[in-house]
């Protein structure tokens, strides 16, 4: 189970890294509604742009600890150590025969 989520999370990692590189800033729009309403008179809605850049070190931060989570929960699921053997009683009749 935790495997799954280790997958999970280095995936996650590779498309926020991928993300970061390809679009190096994001641009922020909020709007106050009218805060002045006084009869006939109204003050208008103000809007704010704020950007937050993004440097592309931390996309590459991002990608390359994806890349190497990946890398190890591919290494630790090859390993015989972690590999569930089905052991079937010889009597059963479901063992593989002896090839001799």
């Amino acid at each position: 189970m935790k495997t799954i989520l280790y997958l999970f999370l280095g995936i996650v990692l590779i498309v926020a890294g991928t993300a970061v590189l390809t679009y190096q800033g994001v641009t922020l729009t909020t709007a106050e509604r009218q805060f002045l309403n006084f009869g006939p008179l109204t003050a208008g809605t103000h809007e704010f742009n704020r950007t937050i850049t993004l440097p592309p070190l931390l996309g590459g931060i991002l990608l390359a600890a994806g890349m190497v989570l990946v890398f190890i929960i591919a290494v630790v699921k090859r390993s015989p150590r972690h590999e569930k053997h089905l052991k079937l009683p010889s009597g059963s009749g479901l063992a593989a025969p002896n090839m001799k």
